[in-house]
């Protein structure tokens, strides 16, 4: 993912959460990437809440799972928890 050089000023740092998404496959990361562009452009973020199996596997093969670790409730991504992390990180981490 590279950062446009035509990005508006401020910041911006969206949530999106995906816990109630039933099918996921790799339609959903066209948007995403575009979205954490913009936002990496301008000094923001974007964190997904995601906990199935289905979209891990659709981050983890497309190799964006560093860039859209799992995040288990909104909260907990506003705060930078990753699932199964106890403490804010940055953007990536994962144990």
């Amino acid at each position: 993912m590279e950062h446009e050089s035509t990005a508006r000023p401020g910041r911006l740092h969206l949530v999106v959460d995906l816990s109630e998404v039933t099918f996921t496959d790799g339609s959903i990361l066209a948007p995403l990437c575009e979205a954490w562009s913009d936002c990496h452009a301008r000094d923001g973020r974007v964190r997904v809440v995601h906990d199935t199996h289905t979209t891990d596997l659709v981050f983890r093969y497309s190799g964006l799972l560093r860039h859209f670790p799992a995040y288990a409730g909104a909260q907990d991504a506003w705060e930078g928890r990753t699932a199964g992390d106890g403490a804010p990180g940055p953007v990536g981490r994962r144990r």
